[in-house]
């Protein structure tokens, strides 16, 4: 068939989404507003490609954003400031996309949104691109990534579905973290759905002491924030689940929320892992969701073949929520070698894209 593809830099929000709403795939990672708080904060640059029938009919969309430094890199300020002089650190980046609204013709509209992607990228000078797809859409073959320039690596999540009884979905729980939840609540811990800007502020605080503790570099940015909290907070696209103990916050968990699809992003717990704080704070979240009409809950993915006792533990944390595995796609693209290998010596890559979204 005869698609027409469109590259623009705006959009009607209202229309886009309701255009994604079509798809069940579809998650928040993909609404025209996502990258909004990266535009402000960073000057990053979003996105949208459409794929189109002849009759005008959206076929394929995909929302997505060029960095133009890297603003999440591990590494001391010397490094950060020679990758982003030499604009090494360019990236062209994308969560749950693109979606394809159109089974029959998926692999041709696929190629299409990736030459689309191919266009933006050697426009605006970006080293590399990387990708996800959406776990809950029918996967694209590998050979496709492969054929259009894509390094392809298997990856998994856990995804709960929400139509059932909450009794049911507790009993269906692992075994140790039944045992877990029911510890938390006898040490007295407190759920809270948040809805104060300074909870924001108390979450950051946690996750960056977090990070500091581990000897890694986290910068603060309250414009960021800010933006997150304008353009989906209170939207409710974003939404974030802390536990207290005794008054004081001791983890939290953030969640996308878009089309009864809730997808965790980022996640910080205090030291005092002697409160079982995660397991509570995990199990109310999703009984929130239950509560409140949602259809699927998505963990966040892991490593199927982990390779460290941390992956490990990753995985095993993840599939104890009586999710069903569900195999996606991470993939990247490099388009300049040489600007690589550079950036490769003063830089950690492999860390931008897991920080875009997770970054405070």
């Amino acid at each position: 068939m005869n698609f027409t593809t469109e590259i623009l830099t705006d959009v009607n929000e209202n229309e886009w989404n309701k255009t994604l709403t079509k798809s069940k795939a579809s998650t928040a990672f993909q609404i025209a507003s996502i990258y909004r708080p990266h535009q402000a904060a960073f000057g990053s640059k979003p996105f949208f490609i459409l794929i189109k029938k002849p009759t005008g009919e959206i076929v394929g969309q995909l929302s997505t954003v060029v960095h133009f430094k890297n603003y999440w890199l591990n590494s001391n300020v010397l490094s950060s400031s020679l990758t982003n002089k030499l604009n090494l650190g360019s990236t062209l980046s994308w969560i749950n996309g693109p979606i394809i609204h159109d089974s029959s013709n998926q692999d041709q509209i696929f190629s299409l949104v990736l030459t689309a992607v191919d266009r933006v990228a050697k426009e605006n000078k970006v080293l590399m691109i990387k990708g996800s797809s959406p776990p809950l859409a029918l996967q694209i073959p590998k050979e496709l990534y492969v054929k259009n320039g894509y390094d392809y690596k298997r990856w998994v999540t856990y995804i709960t579905n929400l139509n059932q009884k909450q009794d049911e979905l507790f009993h269906s729980l692992h075994n140790k973290t039944r045992y877990d939840v029911r510890k938390g609540e006898k040490n007295s811990l407190t759920f809270e759905v948040v809805n104060k800007r300074s909870v924001l502020e108390e979450y950051a605080e946690v996750k960056f002491q977090g990070v500091k503790r581990k000897n890694n570099i986290i910068k603060r940015n309250i414009i960021l924030r800010d933006n997150l909290w304008e353009n989906l907070y209170k939207n409710g696209y974003e939404k974030l689940f802390v536990v207290r103990h005794k008054g004081i916050l001791v983890g939290g968990i953030m969640n996308m929320i878009f089309n009864r699809n809730i997808v965790e992003h980022s996640v910080t717990n205090s030291p005092r892992r002697d409160l079982f704080g995660g397991s509570f704070l995990t199990w109310n979240t999703i009984k929130w969701s239950v509560e409140n009409d949602y259809s699927t809950y998505d963990v966040g993915g892991a490593n199927p073949l982990p390779v460290s006792e941390k992956e490990k533990g990753i995985r095993f944390f993840k599939s104890k929520w009586g999710g069903k595995e569900i195999d996606y796609a991470l993939f990247t693209k490099i388009l300049d070698k040489t600007r690589l290998r550079i950036f490769r010596t003063i830089a950690q890559p492999n860390r931008i894209f897991n920080k875009i979204v997770n970054h405070l």
